[in-house]
This record gives C-alpha cells, structure tokens and sequence, in this order.
C-alpha cells in the first residue's frame, strides 16, 4: 500500500469517525477512532501533532458519550497535558474530564477537577454548572458542609437564574433529607422562590410537605401551615412538571450542532431527572387528601379555625379522595 493510499484510508475513516459522530451516533463514532488507530496507529500522518490536536476533542467526547469514561478519561488526558488547547477547547476537556473521573467512581477527583474548572474559567458561564456539579459530588462523599456552602453561594452569586433555583432546591433537599429543621426552614422561608424559573418544582413542594410535617409534630403550627402552602396539590404539581418537560424537550430540540456540550450534558441530565420525577409522580397514591388533612390541623392548633374548616371540607366533599 502507497503513502498516498494509506492517506486516503486514513482519511475515509477518520471522515466515517466525524459523520457518525455529527449524527449523535457516539458509539460508531467511537468504534471508527479505535479501528482507525489500529490500522493507522504507528503511521507518521496519524502521529501528526496537528492530526491528534484535532481529533483527540472528537476522539474523547465520543468516548465519554458512548459509556467509555476510562478511555475519555484517557484522550481528554492527552489533549490536556500535551497540546495546550486554546481556552474555549481547555475548558471542554477540562470539564468532561471531570465528568468522566465522576463516572468511573474517582468522585473526590472529579470534585476536585471541577473546582479546578471554576478557577481557570471563573468568569465564564460553565462555571456556575461546575459549582453545582462540584457540591453534589462533595455531597456524596461525606462533605456535607462544602456542598452546602457552594450551594449557597451559588444561589448568592450572579449565576442564570434558573441555576440559582437549582442550587436553592439541592441546599433544600439535602438538608430535608439529613432533617435539619432549622436549616431547611431557612431555605423555605427566606428564599425569593422564583417557580417560572425553577425546573424541579417537585422537589420543593416534597421538602415542603416534609418540612411541614415535621414542624407539625414539633408543634410549631404557623411555620407548618407556611410549608404546607408552599406544597402544591398533586393534580396541579403533576401539569407543572408535564410543562417543564415539555419546555426542556423543546429547547433540547433547538439546540444546535455548535451548541456548547457542556450545557448540552446539563439539559439531558436535567432531563433525565424530570422524566424520573414524572415517572414516580405518575405511580404514587395521591398526595393531597393527606396534604390537606395535616394542613387544616395546622391551622386549627393555631386556632384559624376557618381555613381549617374550608380544608376538612374540600377532603370531605370531593369524590376523587374517597
């Protein structure tokens, strides 16, 4: 086989590698790098500093894309530590990177990269994503108290909006979660909830009515009859999650071949964790009699005996809680 013909293959595949993966096709994607490196790999073209700087990127995501973090781990390795990327590609790797080090268990390493991220690009618009990133992982490992601390200053910071609302319904369900009355009554009480702008609306009506059922037995009825209106009925919080699906389905849509991946990545997470809301939402007995059986005792141990009574009535007359 002649250089020239070894080019030409070479470039076949690494064209049939680049189609598969503009398509969204990262597992054949994936597969035309690695046979294109088995046949090629010692070729001087394929050694090329300029042919690795310029499908390692591809090479990479398409691995991480394809349920092969060790080996995106690996190429987004090369890519960083060898060719000095420009910005705007560091921060692609930088970020994936540590997406892929979360996927293969090295949690603390991934918290770690992520933080490394939001000092390399303070100023840019992923860096709110890799603080919100950054603390589930702290989370998870046992850093309850960074976690909570990011979280906190992102919903301070000057992050988008609707990422502000998701640090404020993280910070709300771990400390649901871990019953930190004090804390989760903060959250609910002094946060500017602003609903338009906050996708999981299914975690703050749940934290609600916990936190509400908790302040019920501890006998603090007019702090529980505030969380129990901040929980809404199942029939309603079931249309609102319905909408947001659809809104981000829509957007997912839109998006562009150039879009970033990076908030490509965050909106088909975001994605997958509304489906499963929805799914659990559409599965489980209906809430709401019970919601509002605990909220009109709230507002009869805090003697406001007439919302108590319009509740007690709404359960007792309406056929779909019998």
């Amino acid at each position: 086989m002649t250089t020239s013909m070894a080019a030409n293959t070479l470039q076949q595949q690494l064209n049939l590698a680049i189609s598969s993966f503009g398509q969204g096709e990262y597992v054949a994607s994936y597969w035309h790098f690695e046979s294109m490196e088995l046949d090629y790999g010692q070729e001087p073209e394929f050694l090329h500093r300029n042919f690795q700087q310029t499908t390692l990127p591809v090479r990479a995501y398409a691995a991480l894309m394809a349920d092969r973090p060790t080996d995106a781990l690996i190429y987004f390795g090369e890519l960083l530590s060898h060719y000095k990327p420009r910005p705007g590609l560091r921060a692609f790797a930088l970020y994936n990177a540590a997406i892929a080090q979360s996927q293969t268990q090295a949690i603390a390493a991934a918290a770690q990269t992520f933080r490394n991220f939001q000092l390399t690009f303070p100023d840019s618009n992923e860096a709110a994503l890799a603080r919100l990133q950054e603390a589930d992982l702290r989370f998870e490992i046992g850093e309850s108290e960074q976690a909570a601390a990011l979280l906190d200053a992102l919903y301070a910071s000057d992050a988008p909006q609707t990422l502000r609302m998701q640090a404020r319904l993280r910070a709300l369900q771990i400390a649901s979660e871990a019953h930190a009355t004090e804390r989760t009554c903060a959250i609910l009480f002094d946060t500017d909830w602003k609903v338009a702008a906050m996708p999981d609306i299914a975690v703050l009506s749940f934290a609600a009515l916990n936190a509400g059922d908790l302040l019920l037995q501890q006998g603090h009825y007019s702090e529980a009859v505030r969380a129990y209106r901040l929980t809404l009925p199942r029939t309603i919080l079931m249309q609102k999650q319905r909408e947001r699906l659809h809104a981000l389905q829509q957007t997912i849509a839109e998006q562009s071949l150039f879009a970033s991946s990076i908030w490509k990545r965050h909106s088909q997470q975001l994605l997958a964790r509304l489906t499963r809301q929805m799914e659990l939402l559409e599965k489980m007995d209906d809430y709401t009699p019970g919601l509002y059986l605990r909220a009109g005792q709230a507002y009869l141990l805090n003697q406001r005996f007439r919302e108590a009574t319009i509740l007690f009535r709404t359960v007792a007359r309406t056929a779909e809680f019998e």
